[in-house]
């Protein structure tokens, strides 16, 4: 612009230019950012020489671009990465750790015990290897499911800690009675199996004192949007906390299916015969010959089936199906005790597919192997009956989505 020296307007239209030129350089410098124009008084700090300079965007001495103090803390470091999750305390890993500590307390209690008997010259070991019924075996065992208990109802919240000890109090004494019959042999009485149901009831006490002592952590209410067209990222972080939460473990759903695979092993050659009997000849099952087979169809069968029910709408469908062949394995061991041979037609088909030695159900190799098959086929089971039967969402969800759609 041109300026008239003789006019007396002459110092303010100065002024005014001068106002507009700064303001149009701090215009370019924040939409276009600082390398384009830099207010001339204006002081930039360089991070590796440790100065301050102005009126120029890039370091004299060493050439790196110049940090404003608002971003002087971008570089303030080293970038580090961003520490990992922390892994959710879900019930299978709760379950897991009371039942790892409940087992390694177990066994170094014992050696402890062992080391300090032979220190002072008492002969406890030897009377430990005969037999585990002894009451100092079963008292080191009672304390070891105690403190699993303990660990795995921490945090849970009051009233929920007598679940996860008692299924951690069932799978250590699972555990325990099946090592103790792969040491022994053939069980000669019911005391260990018995001895099973000790276990889960003082790990659901010690469970019910850990939720007590140590509750679950506060949760904060969610903040309520006023209006229904709030953000599509919320209500995906929303759905995503809503399908990654715990779910609970149905116990009834894991009897009955554990129940169906019971009854469906154990009785599979009565079924043999009914359906050979009452399907009017379409049915030809082969006779007594092909009894162990037949058995062994219907046995898996009845181990879909009952994985299957175990697991429908509850969205932990292997989880399920795992604890129903636990308790049907149990049950099906202390069921053959009355059977002349100690085995089912069914586990007969089982030994003779997989070629083992046709010892009773209550020696420790077939057990274990006869529960290891009913595991598999029920986590299947299990499995299918999670991607079939997704659990459902909650009322109130359903109630939402209707007005969305109204």
């Amino acid at each position: 612009p041109v300026f008239l020296e003789d006019s007396e307007d002459f110092g303010r239209q100065r002024r005014r230019h001068e106002c507009f030129v700064r303001r149009s350089e701090s215009l370019r410098a924040i939409c276009f950012g600082l390398d384009c124009v830099l207010p001339l008084r204006m002081q930039l700090f360089c991070q590796s020489c440790q100065a301050a300079f102005a009126a120029t965007t890039h370091c004299p001495r060493c050439g790196n671009r110049l940090l404003s103090p608002q971003e002087s803390f971008i570089h303030a470091g080293k970038v580090k990465k961003p520490p990992p999750d922390p892994i959710p305390a879900t019930f299978m890993n709760r379950l897991t750790i009371g039942v790892l500590v409940a087992l390694g307390l177990a066994f170094g209690l014992r050696e402890l015990a062992s080391a300090a008997a032979i220190q002072s010259g008492v002969g406890i070991s030897e009377f430990w290897s005969e037999t585990n019924t002894n009451p100092q075996t079963i008292l080191v065992r009672l304390i070891a499911a105690f403190f699993g208990g303990l660990l795995a109802g921490a945090g849970r919240g009051r009233g929920r800690g007598v679940l996860i000890g008692a299924a951690t109090g069932l799978i250590f004494g699972t555990l325990l009675t099946a090592i103790d019959l792969y040491a022994v042999g053939r069980l000669g009485d019911l005391l260990a199996i018995v001895l099973v149901l000790i276990y889960p009831i003082i790990a659901a006490i010690a469970g019910t004192i850990g939720a007590w002592v140590w509750p679950a952590n506060a949760m904060l209410p969610e903040v309520i949007l006023a209006s229904s067209h709030g953000s599509s990222i919320a209500m995906l972080a929303t759905d995503d906390a809503e399908r990654n939460r715990e779910r609970p473990t149905a116990w009834f759903r894991i009897l009955a299916g554990a129940i169906l695979i019971f009854l469906g092993t154990m009785a599979s050659d009565p079924l043999r015969i009914g359906l050979a009997k009452y399907s009017g000849g379409w049915l030809n099952t082969g006779g007594h010959n092909q009894a162990a087979w037949i058995g062994l169809e219907i046995a898996t069968i009845a181990t879909l089936l009952g994985g299957l029910i175990a697991a429908i709408g509850t969205g932990a469908g292997i989880k399920h199906g795992l604890f129903a062949a636990i308790l049907a394995g149990v049950g099906l061991v202390i069921g053959s005790n009355n059977r002349p041979n100690g085995l089912f037609p069914a586990v007969e088909g089982f030994l003779d597919l997989f070629h083992l030695e046709h010892a009773p159900l209550t020696t420790p190799s077939v057990a274990i192997s006869v529960t290891f098959g009913l595991a598999v086929m029920a986590c299947l089971g299990g499995w299918l009956g999670g991607q079939l039967c997704p659990p459902l969402a909650p009322r109130a969800a359903w109630n939402r989505k209707l007005r969305r759609q109204g």
